[in-house]
């Protein structure tokens, strides 16, 4: 792997993290988006060596995702399950979303500029070393971009001794610096392995292949915005005497950069639930994953109501500042969501969990 680790604290490449995938295998991945980092989709297939084919969906072993700093044993650092995998079909390239979104950390910028031939590029990873099986550091090196084709592209070595790609270093982002920040043009896929640790070849070649993703924005964008991470409450909505489903959306982020959600009503109709009806989207910027959601009869009309607990950040003097809004029933559908309270003191969302009930019997 790279060799050259940067400082502990370092947080140039804080959007590159450390895929733990069962027992026994890792990666590297690197994070486009606050609930989505991109790596190999080879990580995830059966054998590798066979097929880098992955399956959509949730991974077959728990994976996890660490990222943060240049020391994932420092303080600051960022972990979250993996819940999802959604493999590119045309390269070694898949999408993992994050459980917890890691919203402290940048996501690194996708260039939107294919790699130039003899054009240096940056790769960071956590894969082994030449001395070091599984390292907790980042180790960063110059690669030089070669042949480039309409999904890949070879990488070699700056100088030969520098540095090789090794296991644990797919999925590694190789950037190159874009208005004085870095961003991403593809990521590493395969290696021969040259030097590095456990391999019996030490006169191996210590050139790669990586898997291009300058041309990757739309499909991520297109990915952001699907409906995720939903969250239930049951309740009688249209007061008929039957139970029904709600269920609030994290819709992504929208072409103007604001973060969308939405609440989907599912009627139960005696036998079964009706179609789901749409009945709020967010107009401003809300974000899905800022909200627990609960239910309850709020206004006393026989119908039963949504309620949301938001987190509204930090105010300048540090305190967390956390909010209410609530969707009152119509009966068909709910009216826009009014802000029933907010915070005065320091209230933590984090630790809050929002539960109804009639807590003084006035019904």
């Amino acid at each position: 792997t790279p060799v050259t680790p940067p400082p502990t604290g370092d947080t140039t490449h804080t959007f590159t993290g450390k895929l733990r995938i069962g027992e026994t295998r890792s990666c590297t991945a690197v994070l486009v988006d606050p609930r989505w980092a991109v790596t190999a989709k080879s990580c995830f297939a059966d054998k590798p060596s066979e097929s880098i084919d992955a399956a959509v969906g949730a991974p077959k072993q728990k994976t996890t995702i660490t990222l943060g700093r240049a020391d994932l044993n420092s303080t600051g650092t960022h972990t979250s399950t993996i819940s999802h995998v959604i493999p590119r079909p045309d390269r070694d390239l898949a999408l993992v979303q994050l459980d917890e979104p890691a919203s402290g950390i940048a996501p690194v910028t996708i260039s939107g500029t294919a790699p130039a031939a003899n054009e240096e590029l940056t790769i960071a990873g956590y894969g082994r070393t030449f001395d070091e099986w599984a390292p907790t550091k980042l180790h960063t090196a110059t690669f030089l971009a070669g042949a480039a084709t309409a999904t890949g592209v070879d990488l070699t070595t700056k100088t030969s001794a520098d540095a090789a790609i090794c296991k644990g270093d797919a999925g590694a982002p190789a950037l190159r610096t874009e208005n004085g920040k870095p961003a991403l043009v593809a990521i590493g896929s395969q290696s021969h392995q040259g030097g590095c640790l456990g391999e019996t070849d030490v006169a191996a070649r210590t050139d790669a292949v990586g898997v291009r993703a300058d041309d990757l924005t739309g499909w991520v964008s297109q990915i952001r915005k699907l409906p995720q991470g939903p969250q239930v409450a049951s309740g009688d909505f249209n007061g008929d005497g039957k139970v029904d489903i709600a269920a609030f959306y994290d819709n992504g982020i929208g072409a103007d950069g604001k973060k969308m959600s939405s609440l989907y009503a599912f009627y139960s109709n005696g036998t079964g639930f009706a179609e789901p009806k749409k009945v709020w989207a967010s107009t401003g910027s809300f974000t899905g994953a800022a909200a627990k959601l609960t239910s309850g009869d709020y206004n006393g009309d026989g119908k039963d109501d949504l309620t949301v607990l938001y987190n509204s950040g930090q105010a300048a003097d540090g305190k967390h500042v956390t909010t209410v809004f609530t969707y009152t029933s119509n009966g068909t559908g709910f009216a826009a969501p009014k802000k029933t309270w907010a915070s005065s003191g320091s209230f933590d969302w984090s630790k809050s969990k929002p539960v109804s009930g009639d807590y003084n019997g006035d019904g």
